[in-house]
């Protein structure tokens, strides 16, 4: 009897997983389960003033993890054109994009659009992007990779790769996988509302 109730709750579970993720698999199903009872958990645990506390508290240890990331990107670009991981995801949006506009690669920096236009600028001038005039449009201005900007994004990889294993080196496969979609969940919702731009101060987003 008890072997057919952990399946009953178990298809259950299945089922509600289905509703939420378009790409199911079985790894994904696990940290999903994983995920909604550390969610229970919690809910269990904490007051609302804990809830308050406990965010205030992940906001300040994961601005610690931004900080060290720059760090260690620094010390991982050092040798290299590039100094920052801007640097880094420009190149990459390129690489991905093939021959995209100056302003759609400025559109993924968090940033103002003159400071990823000057960033791109830069670049161009270290001869790692070459600018060209779009054919159908002689206002927009395109940009794609050198021979040299392929080089230094190979090698910029591997070093993206090694500060991006330092910087979750303690933490589980496992738990890597619920944690990277905790990120993608918190990314899509501050993505959708910094594009939207209907905001004047901070009061306005909360």
């Amino acid at each position: 009897m008890k072997e057919r109730a952990l399946l009953r709750d178990l298809i259950e579970r299945w089922t509600e997983y289905l509703e939420e993720d378009p790409d199911p698999s079985i790894e994904r199903f696990s940290s999903w389960i994983a995920k909604r009872k550390h969610e229970k958990e919690v809910k269990e645990t904490y007051t609302s003033e804990d809830e308050l506390a406990l965010k205030m508290e992940l906001g300040y240890y994961l601005g610690r993890i931004i900080n060290f990331t720059e760090v260690w990107g620094k010390l991982a670009f050092k040798d290299l054109p590039i100094k920052q991981f801007e640097d880094f995801g420009i190149l990459s949006e390129v690489k991905r994009k093939g021959n995209p506009s100056k302003m759609e690669v400025a559109n993924i920096l968090i940033n103002e659009k003159s400071t990823a236009i000057e960033r791109i600028k830069r670049l161009v001038n270290q001869e790692l992007l070459k600018e060209s005039i779009d054919q159908n449009d002689k206002r927009i201005r395109r940009i794609a990779l050198t021979k040299k900007g392929e080089e230094v994004l190979s090698k910029a990889y591997d070093q993206a790769m090694k500060v991006s294993q330092l910087i979750t080196w303690p933490i589980p496969m496992n738990e890597t996988a619920i944690l990277l979609d905790q990120f993608k969940e918190l990314n899509s919702f501050h993505t959708n509302i910094y594009e939207n731009k209907q905001y004047k101060s901070i009061d306005d987003l909360l």
